[in-house]
């Protein structure tokens, strides 16, 4: 096996095969055969140990291993640098990140607040986002640090929107995270990640009970598809935001034809997975 493939099949296993892929990092630590291999995967074994397992002195161990591989160069010494801080941040939250620059505690505090998220510690969580969201004030535009302070407020905004039941602080840290989320894709992505970013947000609004913002990010994605053309899928998912708000306010799906007319359009790659979100509402 390849590190291409064995690091895509973590990937896809990690949420149910937790352990497994925990177990397997000695012998992927082994297929590394580029420099550019070592971020990749020490940001699957940052994530596994520290988010799902809180496993730190594991996870730094493995991360002490792709240390000592000779192909590292100075940006791979830093991400693993990163990487570890992010492990003993999430384990001890007096640990200091001080020292290291602001695009780094940036990056070191925002993907803490999501493996405080996955290990229930809403409190730290909200505290670890809230910092990284100060200190990323004073980011320059072209700084790596407002893409990861996108992926997180993205992250943290979805995996609260899966959650059964959520309390105001849980409510309160999706909504943040999803204006940051909204807010750094359009610093640090295109045109294309501030539409997604929208849906969202527009979900996330909805999750919160909050049906007026909700509509209103919906129906802005929407706007962001018909200035830039965009393809039939990010269509669909805009009329699946409005149609999510018409029905959970009980309205007439007013948006079901166009979800219709933009999944006949689709590839049949994409409809394999965008049907069951339709038939929700066929069956609404």
């Amino acid at each position: 096996m390849d590190f291409n493939t064995y690091l895509n099949q973590s990937w896809n296993n990690h949420a149910d095969k937790t352990n497994e892929v925990m177990q397997s990092f000695t012998e992927g630590i082994k297929l590394v055969t580029d420099s550019s291999h070592i971020s990749q995967l020490a940001g699957l074994i940052t994530h596994v140990a520290g988010e799902h397992l809180g496993d730190f002195h594991a996870g730094s161990e493995l991360l002490t291993r792709l240390e000592n591989l000779s192909i590292n160069n100075d940006e791979t010494k830093a991400a693993l640098k990163r990487s570890k801080a992010i492990l003993s941040y999430t384990q001890d939250q007096n640990f200091s990140i001080s020292g290291y620059s602001v695009s780094d505690q940036v990056r070191i505090a925002s993907t803490s607040a999501s493996a405080f998220l996955g290990l229930n510690k809403i409190s730290n969580a909200i505290e670890a986002f809230k910092k990284s969201l100060q200190l990323g004030e004073s980011l320059e535009q072209k700084d790596p640090a407002n893409r990861a302070l996108a992926i997180a407020g993205n992250n943290l905004a979805s995996s609260l929107e899966e959650k059964p039941n959520l309390s105001e602080q849980e409510k309160d840290l999706m909504i943040i995270a999803a204006k940051a989320g909204r807010k750094y894709w359009e610093i640090a992505g295109t045109w294309l990640e501030t539409e997604r970013a929208e849906y969202r947000l527009s979900q996330s609004y909805l999750k919160a009970g909050d049906y007026i913002n909700s509509i209103k990010h919906a129906n802005l994605c929407l706007t962001i598809c018909e200035i830039n053309k965009a393809e039939p899928l990010e269509f669909f998912f805009a009329y699946e935001a409005i149609a999510c708000v018409e029905k959970a306010m009980k309205q007439p799906l007013r948006s079901l034809p166009q979800m219709e007319k933009y999944f006949a359009s689709l590839s049949e790659g994409d409809k394999s997975w965008c049907e069951a979100s339709l038939k929700k509402f066929q069956t609404a």
